[in-house]
């Protein structure tokens, strides 16, 4: 079987990958480069119980793919992936309020009560576990568990695994449109040239709907992200509140994110996404306030236009064409599942 994956965020990365490693042959099509999207500007936090709090489908889901996480690491290490950050330290979500500190509180008590390893620590205990949070906050749900991936250096990580599972990846390379063929197969076009294939997957992001697959619509909400450094990390935990989340890496970096902008295919940096994050990091960690500022970041979320859980499945008007869109703030969190649910359908 010929398999063509249009996209190569993580989700498109990690369906090739998932693809070539059951014996697929796997060309992967991007008009820019790996990780160049929305993976481009994500800060890689695996945290279903905050990300997903409610329950219903797309929990469960985000649930399922997290205790994927670990055998699907050292899958990509066995598959010849370079090496990158991953941890599981759990997190720390912060109360800067008292309204703040009640929902968390009942969060608490409602997550250990359906068997999630969770916690809530009064002010005082929290500064003690993580000395860098503010003298201000109330209190702090602690959640064990969650974690977070290096990005974007999964994303390049998998792109490797696929590579040495013998996918190939074609950038740039732009495709304009998509069409049935003789004998149930699809025609795609990619830039001068027409390419058929036996199945075409479609994980182009916010951008998957220019190619019209009849799918539920999905929009681009924009996302910034700042990294800072420090001369050693600032915290042990992924840090959250209402104003930010932060993600400490071993070498000093904070990640701090993120805007949420409904402003179309906008994916400009701005004065503005840049004093809102630092604003909000300082007021969770002080010390943010004297470290070196790296660069910012920016990526389109693919977020469904019903606010419904990700697309994941066939295409309703072209035969052997699989969709993988609309995973909004959740892509890396369930590129596992996603993968593993992709592989299946094609196969």
């Amino acid at each position: 079987m010929h398999v063509a994956v249009v996209g190569a965020g993580i989700i498109g990365c990690a369906v090739a990958h998932e693809l070539a490693a059951r014996g697929v042959r796997v060309d992967v099509f991007d008009r820019r480069g790996v990780a160049r999207g929305a993976s481009w500007a994500s800060a890689g936090v695996l945290a279903p119980w905050i990300e997903a709090h409610h329950r219903g489908p797309l929990l469960e889901m985000c649930v399922d793919s997290l205790s994927m996480w670990d055998s699907y690491v050292e899958r990509l290490r066995t598959d010849g992936a370079p090496a990158f950050e991953y941890g599981r330290p759990g997190t720390l979500d912060a109360a800067l309020t008292d309204d703040s500190a009640a929902r968390l509180n009942d969060a608490a008590a409602e997550l250990s009560a359906s068997g999630v390893r969770a916690d809530w620590i009064e002010g005082a205990a929290a500064r003690a576990l993580e000395p860098c949070l503010s003298p201000d906050i109330v209190g702090a749900l602690r959640i064990e568990g969650h974690g977070f991936v290096e990005m974007p250096g999964v994303v390049e990580a998998i792109s490797v695994a696929g590579r040495m599972r013998g996918a190939v990846f074609h950038q740039p390379a732009d495709v304009t449109k998509i069409e049935a063929a003789p004998g149930g197969r699809v025609r795609l076009r990619i830039d001068d040239a027409t390419l058929t294939f036996d199945h075409v997957v479609i994980a182009g992001g916010a951008w998957a709907n220019r190619l019209k697959p009849g799918t539920p619509g999905v929009k681009p909400i924009k996302g910034q992200l700042v990294r800072l450094s420090f001369d050693l990390p600032p915290a042990s935990h992924v840090l959250w509140s209402d104003v930010c989340y932060m993600v400490p890496w071993r070498d000093g970096t904070l990640l701090v994110g993120a805007t949420m902008e409904d402003v179309g295919f906008d994916e400009r940096t701005t004065a503005s996404g840049v004093h809102e994050l630092l604003a909000a990091a300082v007021r969770l960690v002080p010390a943010a306030a004297d470290a070196t500022f790296v660069d910012v970041r920016a990526g389109l979320r693919p977020a469904p236009v019903d606010e419904s859980i990700p697309f994941v499945g066939p295409a309703p008007t072209l035969a052997n064409v699989t969709v993988a869109t609309g995973h909004f703030r959740n892509g890396v969190m369930l590129a596992p599942w996603t993968a593993a649910r992709v592989a299946a359908l094609v196969l």
